[in-house]
């Protein structure tokens, strides 16, 4: 009789793959302290927790920002304004923009700002946004 053991932790590739993100983008989670690891030796060592821990924070941040984020060109034709003139409000804090360092929440260029789906209906609805109130 065999039994299948599950992992409790899993290397950086594993978890890049469950992820599907780079390794790279796994390893600068660790570094940034978003995705809990150890370093026994040369590798980290990623318990399976973590990873669940990870995703969990991942759904709730994503349900706080409204379900989607924008980048400033998609909110520039959401608002038929120029990237101009969104930049210009983010810059007043008339409409609220964050740089997320977890690409499964905003997967595009490091350290690029977005705007979440919330401060877009803020703004349509007239709602002042929670930087500038």
């Amino acid at each position: 009789m065999t039994t299948s053991v599950q992992p409790r932790a899993l290397t950086v590739p594993r978890v890049a793959e469950r992820l599907n993100l780079s390794e790279q983008q796994v390893r600068s989670l660790i570094r940034h302290g978003l995705l809990a690891a150890r370093q026994p030796g040369r590798r980290y060592i990623v318990p399976l927790a973590a990873v669940e821990e990870f995703l969990a924070n991942t759904q709730r941040t994503l349900e706080e920002y409204g379900g989607a984020l924008y980048t400033v060109e998609e909110a520039a034709a959401l608002l038929d304004l120029t990237v101009r003139e969104v930049r210009e409000m983010i810059r007043r804090r008339q409409l609220h923009a964050v740089r997320p360092r977890n690409p499964l929440i905003a997967p595009c260029e490091h350290g690029r700002i977005v705007i979440p789906a919330v401060s877009i209906d803020r703004l349509l609805n007239g709602t002042p946004s929670e930087e500038a109130a």
